[in-house]
């Protein structure tokens, strides 16, 4: 418990730390995580931070207590994203299409969805961009269980 208040702390310091350095020169370009080839920047890292926190049901303050699992959580994200990469793994713009479209069924029309997403706060063209990252993530996962022979009853 005591770790995971330190790590929140370090965290939230450094977050601060690295956004008062220069004031002038927003830290959106500067590189937080390498992963493989892949550069993550400051603002993509906090703008993960926010989103797994809300995925969490976590309020900002409660952040501090669950840094060690968020961070756990983003690398292994990253992780995929990079493996899918290397491996050729793409989401074809149909079967984003269709997600959407099965989403998209859940709701009376059109109209009530975006307006669902509005009431949240979020923007159709950011949802967009998760639902695809997650059916890419999705991919990764079921590509990389392939190789994994499965388990017998005995074992």
């Amino acid at each position: 418990m005591m770790n995971r208040i330190v790590w929140g702390a370090f965290l939230l310091l450094l977050l601060l730390l690295t956004a008062a350095c220069d004031p002038l020169n927003p830290a959106q370009n500067q590189v937080a995580l390498r992963v493989g080839e892949r550069k993550i920047t400051l603002d993509a890292v906090r703008g993960d931070v926010e989103r797994i926190s809300e995925e969490m049901g976590l309020k900002t303050e409660e952040i501090r207590t669950v840094f060690e699992p968020l961070v756990d959580r983003l690398v292994e994200r990253y992780i995929l994203l990079a493996y899918g990469k290397q491996e050729g793994i793409t989401v074809e713009e149909s079967e984003l299409e269709a997600a959407l479209r099965d989403i998209k069924s859940d709701y009376p029309s059109e109209e009530e969805f975006r307006s669902t997403l509005l009431k949240r706060y979020v923007d159709f063209d950011a949802w967009e961009h998760q639902l695809r990252e997650q059916l890419l993530l999705r991919k990764i996962i079921e590509k990389g269980m392939e190789a994994v022979p499965p388990v017998s009853f005995r074992e």
